[in-house]
């Protein structure tokens, strides 16, 4: 193949119909397309205002343009092609910085109204993040027509008043407040009740005698390559597989292993009577996996599609999976945690396949399961995208056609409650079942699970579901709910520390003065703790006598400082630690990665500091 040269390919002058970019985590090249419907010149400066936004790192000579992040240039590019599509039909020949306010308004109106309604996201107005993306790039425009780096832009930025005065008149023609579109959701979760029979039914499917059959075929057939042809009955009377195996005593002794050993030894029969049927329930199956992972794990869609079955590692009785965190961490590619039911659901779309996962990098999401790729598989002749993850729509489909099939049908008024599925949905449904259930501090453990770059990423998916007041209740309810299990010596040993053992002091010292009730005592414990923290290495419980103690204090005032001094090695020795679930996950999540981070990063130094940091963990 011949090269095309550089210079032709990736030159990105101001006024060319396209921008050629690449992720600093990728070496894949991106076009930018920006033939926007408008004349050179807002062309030019939608360029200068792009070139300005925080994502861009820099450009060499003839290369394509740096970037953090590839899909919010895509994401941007967008935006800058409604403002100069607009500009050009509505003001033509007046510069952004002769812009009025009125006429500001007029643009940021009419690009907050949808133009289209669904079902599921009723709201004709887009949410606070469209605004927010239009803004930026706006004030970004004018900061840098300011500093003499874009020929044009705004004469004033937008301001949080501004805002406000904008969004107030169509807001108020929907009965909605200011600080209620604000607090929306742009992706309402789940309702918790809809979730529990999705997964009640995914489950069942999962484990049923039907899904260990057809994981038997598949693995009995990457064993030995034969007989995919005769699996089913046919019209000249040939019986099926089973039967056929029922029948004689030598042959398909592959399929007799794999069946007993799967806990199906004593099917007699397939359960499906042709290709036909066998196909829908496969469909059904991989539904009811894809429902699992997402509503257990709440990952997004790209973190699904870039799981490969050859980056799975089992580690201290825990699968870990690689994933590519783009959002979060600009592409890097870092092992993450499944629970076991998410962890067998893996599994299962990973070996319904020809092909084997154990040798190929087959993602979850694939069509590796149908016959044509057996008969690639014999000629080793397996194309190069069959190995390609499919995209979110096909996952979307794939949850809701589990929905309709095996949901709805028994809980025929979900539809009218919650009538599609989304994965970004089950997202914000694991946020609002970890608020209720509380299991830890919930917005660490969120933002450690999410791997969110940012506190307000993680308030994202947090607002609304509780609020300071609620939260601070359900400490002190947890806390008693820690020491009552403490008292009848239920306590799991993950809560085991220092601060458990004054805890258990304190609770025998309640009995022995209060042996009849003394759990009505059990809050004097409570109010002498100040805080209540988690961290990756474990909880902080802060008592209020004892705080002078604490391993974080600070060396002017004597005080302990918890969220800024807090680390592995004081916390391991404080008064203060207690225990908790996600410590040994973490530590040993964190080790994954940079343990991978030092063995391939081109730099020694930062290799050889990963390496080390994995050493001490």
């Amino acid at each position: 193949m011949n090269k095309i040269k550089p210079t032709t390919q990736y030159r990105n002058t101001h006024g060319d119909l396209t921008f050629f970019i690449r992720a600093n985590s990728t070496s894949k090249v991106t076009a930018i397309p920006f033939d926007f419907t408008c004349d050179r010149q807002k062309i030019v400066w939608a360029q200068e205002s792009f070139l300005q936004l925080p994502f861009v790192l820099h450009q060499e000579r003839d290369q394509p343009l740096l970037v953090t992040n590839a899909k919010a240039a895509k994401d941007f590019c967008v935006i800058l092609k409604h403002i100069c599509e607009y500009w050009q039909a509505h003001l033509p020949s007046k510069p952004l910085w002769n812009w009025s306010e009125k006429e500001l308004t007029h643009f940021i109106q009419l690009k907050m109204l949808k133009t289209k309604i669904f079902e599921h996201h009723s709201s004709p107005i887009y949410s606070n993040q469209r605004f927010q993306d239009i803004a930026q790039v706006l004030n970004t425009s004018h900061k840098a027509r300011l500093s003499g780096k874009a020929s044009d832009g705004l004469s004033f930025p937008i301001t949080a008043r501004l805002k406000r005065l904008i969004m107030e008149p169509i807001l108020s023609d929907l009965d909605l407040t200011f600080e209620e579109w604000l607090r929306g959701q742009s992706h309402p979760p789940v309702p918790p009740g809809i979730v529990a029979v999705i997964l009640n039914r995914a489950i069942t499917i999962l484990e049923s005698d039907e899904t260990a059959v057809a994981l038997s075929l598949y693995s009995a057939w990457r064993k030995e390559r034969k007989y995919h042809d005769q699996w089913f009955a046919n019209k000249c009377g040939q019986p099926d597989i089973i039967e056929l195996i029922n029948k004689t005593e030598t042959s398909y002794t592959t399929i007799k292993d794999e069946l007993q050993k799967n806990n199906v030894a004593h099917i007699t029969k397939l359960p499906w009577d042709s290709k036909t049927k066998f196909r829908a329930f496969r469909k059904r199956l991989i539904g009811a996996c894809i429902n699992i992972i997402f509503i257990q794990t709440g990952h997004r869609s790209h973190e699904f599609r870039s799981t490969l079955s050859n980056d799975r590692r089992l580690k201290r009785d825990h699968l870990f999976v690689k994933q590519s965190l783009i959002k979060s961490l600009d592409g890097l590619k870092v092992y993450r945690p499944l629970p076991k039911l998410s962890t067998c659901a893996a599994e299962t779309l990973w070996n319904l396949s020809f092909i084997d996962p154990n040798l190929n990098p087959v993602p979850l999401q694939h069509a590796l399961h149908e016959t044509g790729y057996a008969k690639m598989a014999l000629l080793d002749d397996i194309p190069a995208d069959a190995m390609n993850a499919f995209e979110n729509l096909s996952l979307n489909k794939r949850l809701n056609a589990f929905y309709q099939s095996d949901v709805l049908p028994i809980m025929p008024e979900a539809h009218s409650v919650h009538p599609s599925l989304s994965t970004h949905q089950f997202r914000h449904s694991f946020a609002e079942f970890s608020l209720r259930r509380f299991d830890e501090d919930v917005h660490e453990s969120l933002r450690e699970h999410f791997v969110h770059k940012s506190e307000y990423s993680t308030q994202v998916y947090e607002h609304g579901k509780l609020n300071p007041a609620v939260q601070s209740m359900l400490e002190r309810n947890y806390l008693y709910e820690l020491i009552g299990k403490a008292a009848e010596g239920k306590l799991d040993a993950r809560f085991w520390g220092p601060a458990f053992q004054r805890i258990k002091s304190l609770i025998d010292g309640i009995k022995f003065l209060h042996p009849n009730k003394p759990k009505e005592y059990y809050h004097t414990i409570i109010d002498d703790v100040e805080r209540f923290a988690v961290f990756e290495w474990g909880f902080c419980v802060l008592f209020i006598s004892s705080k002078r103690e604490a391993k974080c204090h600070d060396t002017v005032t004597g005080l302990p400082e918890i969220d800024s001094l807090a680390t592995v090695s004081r916390c391991s020795g404080c008064p203060h630690n207690m225990g908790n679930s996600i410590q040994k996950k973490n530590l040993v999540r964190a080790e994954l990665a940079y343990s991978e981070i030092g063995k391939t990063h081109p730099i020694k130094a930062i290799a050889k500091l990963c390496t080390d940091m994995a050493d001490q963990i």
